[in-house]
């Protein structure tokens, strides 16, 4: 089994830090990017319902 010990952030040094860094700004800005689609696809989803509501009346 792998015998190597876990560090922590400060353990690191400075290019692995700013690896470390670099990958969670991507993931950040990788959530970020699904929350804003997945916004616009319900903003759409409740535009269609609505859409929906207003055919509904006239019929």
């Amino acid at each position: 089994m792998n015998e190597d010990k876990i560090r922590t952030y400060d353990e690191l040094n400075v290019d692995e830090k700013e690896v470390l860094d670099f990958f969670r700004q991507m993931k950040l800005e990788s959530d970020y990017n699904k929350f804003r689609f997945y916004n616009l696809k319900v903003e759409n989803l409740i535009e269609k319902y609505e859409q929906l509501k207003q055919l509904r009346e006239e019929i």
